[in-house]
């Protein structure tokens, strides 16, 4: 066989090969569509979970989902969806940010507005801003608007965006909409102060809701206006507002229901010093959050049996829950959750006369704190310490650190009336 020979059946044999490789490869790449949709909601799950900690993003996963589907068809964006399924979302931020700047349509601000949603507000906001100057009765993305104006503290740009909700839930004759709207709107007014207001647009809810006989949404406002009362001292109509709420759970066998209104009126019982019946509620509402293993609640339903133990001076059960909170708490990668358990075991040890232990949980914390750069859990902490340093006979120490922690505090204040300024600012303009 001569040279020619050989080359042109090797080329054959290579054209065949590339055919059957190109095959196996688009087979793969269908499948892999294919077989990634339970993936990726696990990921949008896991993301959301990780990022619930000051917030519920529970609503959000399905947005997540959307936000990823939609990345996974634009070329080159490969790392970024390697980085999100090890859950880093920066890689899919930028890369949604520069399709967002290339091509800013309704799909690709929905996109963006999804991935920056847990964590980025501000750029979140610009998303949806433009997804609701497309698309108008984008009703969804008003919602998500109010929540985020919500987040950083706008109350009067969060009920703008709600009413915009209400707006087209009018337009619309859908009540369930209307009811949402309303429900938002109520706790715009009271993170702004005006308790009267908050509970005239939860009532109005409230009519609504049960003129369309939506059960879970009815318990969760007779939670909302139980928290009003509560904030207004009214223990005794808080308390009735929540049983309403439980009563509804239990009939429509709404277990997460149950176990977010036995957690409230435990913490209701505490503030009326019935702790051993806060204990029983408490321990209810473990048992249902750990039946669906929601570890967010386990860890918080932990952290309020050690504060229950820890009032009744039973401290070997209070480190006990307290110490069952952290470990949960870094299973979801709660930070702030573990340094709060830490200050209150260091709290603990300073009543059991072991200062040594006591400063150990603090430094704890105070390192969280550090890392995630809050200047007011920071000094806090540096409060706690230096008073364990006077009670210790360090003075200069002791001196030293309560002058670094009034300093921070100040600091604090002024950032909190300068946000304040600004905010007042806002409102005059408009």
């Amino acid at each position: 066989m001569n040279l020619k020979t050989i080359l042109k059946f090797g080329l054959i044999f290579f054209f065949g090969f590339a055919i059957i490789m190109a095959g196996f490869y688009f087979y793969r790449t269908y499948k892999t569509t294919k077989d990634q949709v339970p993936y990726i909601e696990k990921i949008a799950h896991d993301l959301v979970l990780r990022n619930s900690i000051r917030y519920d993003f529970s609503d959000h996963e399905k947005k997540l989902v959307t936000a990823i589907n939609n990345i996974l068809k634009q070329k080159g964006s490969g790392e970024a969806v390697k980085a999100l399924f090890n859950y880093d979302m920066k890689p899919a931020i930028s890369f949604s940010e520069s399709l967002f700047r290339q091509i800013g349509n309704h799909e690709n601000a929905l996109t963006y507005g999804a991935f920056t949603f847990l964590n980025e507000p501000e750029k979140s906001i610009a998303a949806y801003k433009k997804v609701v100057s497309l698309t108008p009765k984008d009703f969804e993305s008003w919602d998500n608007l109010g929540f985020l104006y919500l987040r950083l503290g706008k109350a009067a740009d969060a009920k703008t965006a709600y009413e915009e909700e209400l707006k087209i839930g009018q337009e619309l004759n859908n009540k369930k909409l209307m009811v949402n709207a309303l429900m938002n709107i109520g706790t715009t007014a009271l993170s702004a102060g005006d308790p009267e207001e908050a509970l005239f647009s939860y009532n109005r809810a409230l009519a609504l809701c049960q003129e369309i006989g939506n059960k879970e949404q009815e318990a969760s406002l007779d939670e909302s206006i139980a928290t009003v009362y509560s904030l207004q001292g009214d223990l005794k109509s808080a308390q009735e507002w929540l049983e309403k709420a439980l009563i509804i759970d239990k009939e429509s066998n709404n277990r997460k229901g149950q176990a977010r209104r036995l957690t409230g009126l435990g913490a209701l019982a505490t503030a009326k010093q019935e702790i051993q019946q806060a204990i029983e509620l408490y321990e209810e509402a473990l048992k249902i959050n750990t039946e669906s293993n929601n570890k967010k609640m386990i860890a918080g339903n932990y952290e309020n049996l050690g504060n229950c133990y820890f009032l009744i001076d039973e401290n070997p059960k209070a480190i006990e829950y307290y110490n069952k909170s952290i470990w949960v708490r870094d299973d979801i990668a709660d930070q702030v959750g573990i340094a709060a358990n830490y200050q209150n075991l260091g709290l603990v040890y300073v009543y059991m006369d072991d200062l040594n232990n006591s400063k150990n949980m603090y430094f704890k914390a105070l390192e969280i704190y550090k890392n995630q750069n809050d200047s007011v859990g920071i000094a806090r902490v540096l409060k706690s310490i230096g008073n364990l340093e006077l009670a210790q006979g360090n003075f200069k120490k002791a001196k030293e650190i309560h002058s670094t922690a009034i300093n921070m505090d100040k600091k604090n204040v002024q950032e909190i009336e300068r946000k304040i300024k600004l905010l007042k600012g806002e409102n005059a303009e408009r």
